[in-house]
């Protein structure tokens, strides 16, 4: 039995859009992968866990021109300790601050960079 199948011919034009329309599609998914994982290590920090993310490195650069792996090897914690812990009653008051507002641009589904730029001017 002999099947008629209709083959399109593709011009290459079509042909690569299609492929960048995929790899666009793999580059926004990767994006969104890395975001979550930025927000998940975000969320470990806000509740006193030192991991190193975009959101508490930037209040960490802001206030006090320093990121999370920079306070840690100044303060050298211990194990399950925060290097917050070290730091004074005011400058924990800022950190908090800053990281209640970024919580809320986050949960308006703010970008990174537009958080960055709100939280400069304040």
């Amino acid at each position: 039995m002999k099947r008629d199948v209709n083959m399109e011919k593709v011009d290459f034009e079509t042909f690569a859009s299609g492929i960048f329309s995929i790899n666009g599609l793999r580059q926004e998914v990767e994006q969104i992968r890395s975001e979550n994982e930025q927000l998940e290590k975000f969320s470990l920090a806000v509740n006193g866990v030192d991991v190193p993310n975009i959101y508490s490195d930037l209040i960490y650069d802001i206030l006090f021109g320093k990121d999370t792996e920079q306070f840690i090897k100044e303060y050298k914690p211990r194990k399950y300790e925060s290097f917050r812990n070290y730091l004074p009653d005011k400058q924990n008051d800022k950190i908090e601050a800053l990281m209640k507002v970024v919580i809320g641009l986050i949960g308006l589904n703010w970008k990174i960079e537009e958080i960055k730029d709100f939280i400069m001017d304040i």
